[in-house]
């Protein structure tokens, strides 16, 4: 009688709170650790146990996610298969032709050849394609990222490293912070964002003009 008094007990208390409580799905714990895991992953140094902690995330992920390939999914695919192919390709041409132009904006901003500029992409998940944008004049490692958003809508942020305790006030007189009042600092490095807009005219003179700016923090 007591352990069902108890249990009724327990019982009736969550009901109660249930109001309370917040429901925390896989997928958006996995999207909280992404979201922070930038500015910690620069304390640790690199070793297996990242290495482990990343196909810790990778298995959770998998593991959580639905088949997205239906019965209906996969005979559709099998039926447009061409075409689908075709889509995909043209859909790689597009970032790649986004990625040119995100460096040219660089060049006719900052005056340099083309060997001075270079990029890599990144697949950010959800979050969209990172086009990191790099100049050899700014040491190689700061650089203006163009992220394309699976909505088709673009942002641009930008990461500056090898700061020193006297480049604070240098950094900070070049960036525009009503623009760029998202920001963290890590060590030596500093990020700054976001610039949304849909418009890639829009994107590609900010860009431009950042790559300004920082020629003129690197005292070009």
């Amino acid at each position: 009688n007591k352990a069902r008094r108890d249990a009724n007990y327990f019982l009736r208390n969550a009901l109660n709170r249930w109001s309370e409580w917040t429901s925390l799905t896989y997928k958006n714990l996995l999207a909280c650790i992404r979201k922070n895991l930038g500015e910690y992953i620069l304390k640790i140094p690199y070793s297996k146990w990242l290495i482990l902690f990343r196909e810790f995330l990778l298995n959770i992920e998998q593991e959580s996610e639905l088949d997205p390939m239906t019965n209906d999914r996969f005979k559709f695919v099998g039926e447009h298969y061409e075409a689908i192919c075709a889509l995909k390709k043209m859909a790689d041409d597009y970032i790649k032709e986004i990625q040119k132009k995100g460096l040219d904006a660089i060049r006719m901003a900052t005056n340099v050849d083309e060997s001075d500029v270079f990029t890599r992409q990144e697949n950010w998940q959800e979050h969209g394609i990172a086009l990191r944008l790099y100049s050899k004049q700014w040491g190689g490692k700061s650089n203006i990222v163009l992220l394309v958003d699976p909505n088709g809508s673009f942002c641009v942020q930008f990461y500056v490293y090898d700061i020193s305790e006297c480049d604070v006030s240098k950094l900070s007189a070049v960036v525009n912070d009503g623009k760029y009042t998202e920001d963290w600092e890590q060590s030596t490095i500093r990020y700054f964002g976001k610039f949304d807009n849909s418009n890639l005219d829009t994107i590609l003179q900010e860009i431009h003009e950042v790559a300004r700016r920082l020629d003129s923090y690197y005292g070009k």
